[in-house]
């Protein structure tokens, strides 16, 4: 799934819609442009095939359209984060690591307001997404059921 095509996936298109004009909304070629602040984000990724990780039982996703949210309010804030969600090449550190290594394009939005909970409040509302991994990305969270959500490809 070429990058453009993310962005044409029209649930996906619909829930950021219903958003704030988010501060940076790109891939990596214009990571350049992201702000340093903290904030909140959101990862699509496409999956173009089923897809193994380790958590830390193996499990496989089919594939799909997914989007991880997170937030980034530590040193370097947004920029930092995100341009380690976008690198190609790094370790595998956190769970959502598995899933950038192998996804087929990744494109980002960011927001200086708001929480990664309500972030994923928004997606698990929206009827054309599902939480595929409960606890995945939110293991600190006691209200959230993930915070990685899956689409069907279009």
């Amino acid at each position: 799934m070429p990058h453009s095509h993310i962005l044409a996936h029209k649930p996906l298109a619909a829930a950021i819609a219903q958003l704030p004009p988010p501060v940076f909304a790109e891939n990596r070629r214009a990571l350049a442009r992201c702000p340093a602040k903290g904030g909140v984000y959101l990862v699509a990724m496409a999956l173009p095939r089923r897809t193994k990780i380790q958590r830390p039982e193996e499990m496989i996703l089919p594939a799909g359209l997914y989007c991880y949210v997170g937030s980034a309010h530590g040193a370097g804030g947004l920029h930092a984060r995100l341009a380690r969600h976008l690198a190609k090449e790094k370790s595998v550190r956190w769970h959502v690591d598995q899933l950038t290594l192998r996804a087929s394009s990744l494109h980002v939005w960011a927001w200086l307001e708001g929480t990664e909970c309500g972030l994923a409040s928004h997606l698990r509302a929206q009827d054309a997404f599902s939480a595929p991994l409960p606890g995945f990305g939110s293991s600190d969270c006691k209200d959230c059921e993930s915070h990685l959500f899956m689409s069907p490809l279009d």
